[in-house]
Parts: structure tokens; sequence; C-alpha cells
């Protein structure tokens, strides 16, 4: 069989491939504090949530998804992962309708901001019922460092992307 150093060896690797798959994993999930009242903002990569005086207080999920197809028969041609998003109150209630001001965007770039001026770019919501991907109104917003933002206002929590149909 294994020599003692061998199974230590074997351990040690083991161990450690453990330890980066958990840690791949974890990094694209973030799970963030919103109270009732704030004015917050939470991205994840080029993508992110916005809370205009939340009525919610709870624990918000950002998870950044790969793109398949498997989800509906027509998907758009997304250009960057799925921003997927949760909320769960205080008292572990999930939250699946969105009152308030609560916005998801993505960053963009100039060629995107002009493709979305040309009608060709926007966000998309998947309506979980019909399983089809539903366009989200989008319009563009600069934020405090002149960074182009395609925002639409939430109605749901759930997966958004940012494509071409």
């Amino acid at each position: 069989m294994f020599s003692r150093t061998g199974r230590r060896i074997l351990f040690t690797v083991f161990s450690l491939i453990l330890a980066m798959s958990v840690v791949a994993a974890s990094s694209d999930i973030k799970l963030r504090r919103v109270k009732f009242g704030q004015d917050v903002d939470y991205a994840m990569g080029k993508a992110g949530i916005r809370f205009s005086s939340s009525q919610y207080t709870g624990t918000v999920q950002l998870k950044r998804v790969n793109v398949t197809n498997s989800l509906a028969e027509e998907t758009p041609s997304f250009i960057t992962k799925w921003l997927d998003l949760r909320l769960t109150k205080d008292n572990d209630e999930r939250v699946t309708q969105v009152v308030g001001a609560v916005y998801v965007y993505f960053k963009v770039r100039r060629s995107e901001a002009r493709q979305f001026e040309n009608g060709e770019l926007t966000i998309y919501l998947f309506d979980t019922w019909k399983q089809t991907w539903e366009k989200c109104p989008t319009f563009a917003v600069r934020d405090k460092n002149q960074i182009t933002r395609l925002a639409c206002r939430m109605r749901v929590f759930g997966l958004y992307g940012l494509g071409y149909k």
C-alpha cells in the first residue's frame, strides 16, 4: 500500500484540491446586508444591484452564473455571465417580488453603449413561469466615475443577463 509519508502527501494533495474547489465555487457568490431605508449599491464584477431607500432588511445574494442555452428554447446571445439576485429577510423568508426602487445593472464599454443606443443590446430577465427570457426596460446611466451602466428597474428577484436577441 502507501507508506506513512505517501499517505501524508496524498492527504495534503487531496486537502489542497478540496480547498481550492471550495474557494473557486464561493468566489462567484456574494452575500451582503441591506437595511430598511438604506441606499446601497453592491457589485460583482461588471454587474450589480442598487437599492434606493430600501424597503427591506435582510441578506442579498449576488451570484454570477455561466451562460447556458438550456433554460429556454430561444436564448439571447449574452455577452457576460448572468447575475442571479436573491433576497432573504431576517426571518428567513425568501422575497420574490420587488417593492420600491431596486435596479439591476451591467457596466459596459463605449462600443456596447452604442449598441444599446442602436437598440441592439438590452437586459433580459428569465421568466420562470413562462420559461422564456423577457426584455427588461433598459436605460443607460453614468456612475460617479463616468462609467456607463445599462440598468433596469427590477420587478422580481431572479436571473438577469445582458445580451442581443
